[in-house]
């Protein structure tokens, strides 16, 4: 919002973009510096070092300026509705809901605790709304998303761990529909509607330490698990997963 519209000299009249770092600022908390040297490495060169250009390593797969445009550049509102649902119950995960027309994101929901009822009552609530019919809807099929997908007839289960779709050379689905959200993203078709800076913030940290897995290796490509994104930034990925299950529809996506 301020460092690379100051960067690209596009800065809007009333608005200063300030260069400082930390130690700057007198007022600041004695528990803050702490804070930031748990992050990730990226995240930690750019917010306590005001490395904001930080790109590391070969094996990202997406462009942080692109996951800063997805806020930002309209693709328009054409196309199906769909809903792509990253469940959980009363545990430690959050239940985030996306709902989208065509590749834009209109509406992120979430949850931080909930029932296997409430939550099928609040997914059948949005698609009668939306006009989003149960081809359209995909859920994740491990822990309480089997049992929904299950139960609620029609809706997609997304397996985590399952083959890729196509034939193609992907470890699993999660890999492949990763891959494909990085590479949707990267080329500026995805669009995010979303105000909540603090949302904001969780994609792009989410999304930032997705990482290719083993790149030097031949073989299938693959993504790090689930528990290395967790180590990065100390909480599961419930955002990016809820964004990376709507690609399956781009392969196919039936059940």
């Amino acid at each position: 919002d301020f460092y690379k519209q100051w960067r690209d000299d596009n800065l809007p009249e009333h608005q200063k973009f300030v260069r400082a770092k930390l130690k700057d600022n007198p007022h600041i908390s004695e528990y803050y510096e702490e804070q930031l040297r748990k992050l990730d490495p990226a995240s930690r060169e750019r917010l306590l070092h005001g490395n904001w250009e930080y790109d590391e390593a070969e094996n990202k797969l997406f462009d942080y300026e692109s996951l800063l445009n997805c806020f930002k550049n309209p693709v328009g509102s054409e196309g199906e509705g769909f809903l792509s649902c990253d469940v959980a119950l009363m545990g430690s995960d959050k239940m985030v809901i996306t709902r989208w027309k065509g590749m834009s994101v209109e509406e992120i929901i979430t949850r931080d605790k909930s029932s296997a009822n409430s939550i099928e009552a609040l997914i059948e609530s949005l698609a009668q709304l939306h006009n989003i019919p149960r081809k359209n809807i995909v859920v994740d099929s491990d822990g309480v998303g089997q049992y929904l997908s299950h139960y609620m007839k029609g809706v997609n289960a997304f397996i985590n761990n399952s083959k890729a779709l196509k034939g193609e050379n992907y470890k699993n689905l999660k890999s492949q529909c990763y891959y494909k959200l990085a590479e949707q993203l990267n080329a500026g078709n995805i669009y995010i509607k979303c105000k909540d800076i603090d949302i904001r913030n969780k994609i792009i940290e989410e999304l930032d330490v997705v990482r290719r897995k083993n790149i030097d290796l031949d073989g299938k490509l693959a993504i790090i698990s689930k528990k290395e994104v967790k180590a990065a930034i100390g909480r599961s990925p419930d955002f990016a997963d809820s964004l990376m299950m709507r690609m399956k529809f781009l392969f196919g996506g039936g059940n």
